[in-house]
């Protein structure tokens, strides 16, 4: 007899996460972090095409290039992506980077400061 097994994945483990209402730098640093993952993966998977006598590479095609995959890499952090800005938003909030106690210990957004709220 079979079980259904439910599949657990980071994203399904908590709430979605409203981009909307997390700190616009909180937010800014997030997909900056998702977007440089994503120009290192291009620029990885760019070396693994081989190269032969046929390619009109040269240097200018390189830079052009890697200046493409950079605005893409923006571009994909900046809507939907591959959900790691969510991650990292929620790893922040988690640990507290992006609230801080205000004079009343009540927590308020984090102005951008430092993650203490200093």
């Amino acid at each position: 007899m079979l079980k259904s097994v439910s599949t657990v994945t980071p994203l399904t483990k908590k709430e979605p996460i409203d981009l909307s209402k997390v700190e616009p730098k909180v937010l800014e640093a997030a997909q900056g972090m998702e977007s440089m993952f994503l120009d290192y993966m291009f620029s990885v998977m760019r070396k693994t095409v081989p190269q032969n006598e046929f390619n009109l590479e040269n240097s200018a095609t390189r830079i052009y290039r890697g200046m493409l995959d950079s605005e893409i890499a923006k571009k994909a952090a900046a809507g939907n992506g591959l959900g790691l800005t969510e991650l990292i938003v929620e790893n922040m909030k988690s640990r507290g980077y992006n609230v801080y106690k205000n004079g009343e210990g009540q927590e308020a957004p984090l102005k951008g400061e430092n993650h203490e709220g200093f």
